[in-house]
């Protein structure tokens, strides 16, 4: 799958769930994409200022302050990387019309 393919297919999800936070996990069993592909994404969403890694503190997402936000519950995953949407990416999501 092509990255721009894969990029869109990650900022739909953000944008059409209104998701608060998301990880590797999430994106990758959620959209059938491989980890590394959601790792690249991930990776070029954080640097041009559209997602920022929040701090959990803790490896579980029991512990977790994003806890209640998380699309996947309170299940438990070793050192999760939780990701969250900064207002660039939310000002992208108004402008954008995302079918769901």
């Amino acid at each position: 799958m092509e990255l721009d393919t894969v990029i869109l297919k990650v900022v739909s999800f953000i944008c059409s769930n209104s998701a608060k936070a998301v990880d590797e996990f999430v994106l990758e069993t959620l959209l059938k994409v491989d980890r590394t592909a959601v790792a690249r994404v991930l990776g070029a969403l954080i640097a041009d200022g559209y997602l920022s890694e929040v701090s959990t503190g803790s490896s579980t997402c029991s512990s977790c302050p994003l806890n209640k936000l998380c699309s996947m519950g309170t299940r438990i995953r070793g050192n999760v990387r939780v990701f969250s949407p900064t207002e660039k990416l939310e000002k992208l999501c108004k402008s954008l019309v995302w079918k769901t």
